[in-house]
């Protein structure tokens, strides 16, 4: 890419940013993106269960990566404290919690205690609690990653398996914020890695939590080759492939997937993502599938 169009693409960019941040909704419809000059469509799921990005630009860990690596428990069970994976959904029930409270010589009132903190768990983890239900799901997928495994050399973990894996540390005056307040909305950037290699253009990988239900965040969307993992409220989560395409925007994003059932809840499909490769693609300017989408917007199914 020449320097005056990498210039011309960031100035684009910057534009795009500015009519967002004047953007008086919170919940923006791919309508309300296109009008922006932003966009978007939703994709399905691949044979090979991955995302059905075109072009790709993120290549996901292959398949059973979590059954492959099985937990060292051993490992796990030898450190102080013993580690343990973080749980995804919280389902104790009072009778446990009291059982579990009677069971420690520490507490001198059992029943008062259970119920004190039965409270404390209903509130943080009761239908209305957006952020802590977001910000368990990120917990528990990055436990999984950050964990020692079978199978890999002494110690050794998920996390140690990723092509992507330099956190940015320096940010310029004038990017974005790493976190807002916008009507009581709440949203965080919570890790943002990226990867630099002479032979394409940078990738880079972001986790975003946001303090709202997913009956909201479905409505809505929240530059280099951009992957989001984005957890909201209420256990769900989205993935999402941002990229630009001469000077228009193009965000890719999956179906919103529920993490309340931790025996259907896509745990590896984020944990791949997660550790995806990046993918070095030549782009054609502009992308035919903008084309397609400018006109039948209304079409766009976000269930």
């Amino acid at each position: 890419m020449d320097k005056q169009t990498q210039t011309r693409r960031c100035d684009e960019v910057k534009r795009l940013y500015k009519l967002l941040k004047s953007c008086e909704s919170w919940f923006l419809s791919p309508g309300d993106l296109q009008g922006l000059g932003i966009y978007s469509q939703q994709v399905g799921m691949t044979g090979d269960g991955s995302v059905q990005f075109d072009p790709c630009f993120f290549r996901p860990y292959p398949e059973k990566v979590l059954q492959k690596y099985p937990l060292d428990t051993v490992s796990m069970a030898a450190d102080h404290p013993p580690q343990t994976l973080q749980r995804l959904n919280n389902p104790r029930d009072f009778q446990t919690l009291l059982r579990e409270v009677q069971n420690d010589p520490k507490v001198e009132h059992p029943l008062e205690f259970a119920k004190s903190r039965w409270d404390t768990l209903t509130l943080l983890y009761g239908p209305d609690a957006w952020e802590d239900h977001a910000r368990q799901t990120r917990w528990h997928i990055q436990s999984q990653q950050m964990l020692p495994r079978r199978g890999l050399s002494r110690g050794s973990t998920l996390s140690d398996l990723r092509s992507i894996y330099e956190r940015r540390t320096k940010w310029k005056h004038s990017a974005p914020e790493l976190c807002g307040l916008n009507r009581r909305n709440y949203w965080r950037i919570l890790s943002l890695r990226e990867v630099f290699q002479p032979s394409f253009n940078p990738h880079a990988i972001m986790e975003l939590l946001s303090d709202v239900p997913a009956n909201h965040a479905e409505n809505c969307l929240t530059l280099q080759e951009l992957l989001v993992l984005s957890y909201t409220g209420q256990k769900h989560g989205r993935i999402i492939q941002a990229s630009l395409h001469g000077e228009s925007l193009l965000l890719q994003y999956s179906q919103l997937w529920s993490f309340a059932d931790d025996e259907t809840a896509p745990v590896e499909l984020f944990v791949r993502y997660d550790m995806s490769q990046p993918v070095p693609i030549a782009l054609e300017e502009p992308n035919p599938i903008i084309g397609s989408l400018v006109g039948p917007v209304t079409s766009i199914s976000l269930n």
